[in-house]
């Protein structure tokens, strides 16, 4: 089935989206109960799997919070007994979704460090992150870290693939950064609600311009509760409404991340 758009956009088929769900990974979720500000219950967290799968979704990433310092320095250890839990639960209720460990780690002069000694961990979900992970690196929504670039480059230095949590959210990040972190080897994910109305304009208009430079690298729902959905499905209507969209789509999926 499709539906029909406006003059100069693609129809859209269901199957297309369901394909595409089941396809790509949510790579940003918080769905873990009791450690951060994601779902208090394993009731809730059972909820928002059953609605992310519900929704196409086959893979998500269970990303809870981790700043130094503070009640969100989640051992990575937990996490992953944790995600291991939430899995064994989603098998048992028969809500056919795939939930690996992950953390989304705040930006922090030590974060190397917390990587090493295996306290932070990463999106493959092993024991400690290793060359060749992918680790989803969030900054500060206001003020740019003067440390940015040096964290950063110190990440890949390690042989980790860096990928920035939803980008299109730094308004302090400048065209000419961007290109920069790019250059660097820095990888994009955008969250799927900035493709959408609801999304700020200035928050919409750079996730956007991102797809459509080609940056964006996967996407995740971000989702931390019922009012913020987990799920790409709606954002991946409006992309393959777009004469471009399987072939953004298509080059995330090549990504693998």
């Amino acid at each position: 089935m499709a539906f029909a758009l406006p003059w100069g956009r693609r129809a859209v088929r269901e199957e297309d989206v369901a394909e595409w769900a089941a396809a790509l990974a949510d790579v940003h979720a918080h769905v873990l109960p009791g450690v951060d500000d994601g779902p208090a219950t394993w009731d809730e967290a059972l909820a928002l799997c059953r609605d992310a799968a519900a929704r196409g979704t086959r893979t998500l990433v269970a990303t809870p919070h981790y700043i130094p310092g503070g009640p969100w320095a989640v051992p990575w250890p937990r996490v992953r007994e944790r995600a291991e839990e939430l899995q064994r639960r989603v098998d048992e209720a028969g809500i056919p979704l795939r939930v690996r460990p992950g953390q989304e780690l705040m930006l922090d002069p030590l974060l190397p460090d917390h990587l090493r000694d295996g306290n932070a961990g990463s999106l493959s979900g092993g024991e400690a992150a290793r060359p060749g992970d992918t680790v989803l690196v969030e900054l500060p929504l206001t003020g740019r870290p003067l440390f940015l670039f040096d964290v950063l480059h110190e990440l890949l230095i390690m042989g980790l693939k860096v990928l920035l949590a939803h980008t299109e959210r730094y308004e302090y990040l400048r065209a000419e950064d961007l290109e920069e972190l790019a250059r660097m080897g820095v990888r994009f994910q955008v969250n799927a609600g900035s493709f959408l109305p609801g999304a700020s304009a200035e928050r919409r208009a750079r996730a956007w311009q991102l797809l459509r430079a080609g940056r964006v690298a996967a996407l995740g729902s971000d989702t931390h509760g019922a009012h913020r959905p987990p799920g790409l499905d709606v954002a991946l209507r409006a992309i393959l409404a777009e004469r471009q969209g399987h072939t953004w789509l298509d080059a995330m999926r090549r990504a693998a991340v």
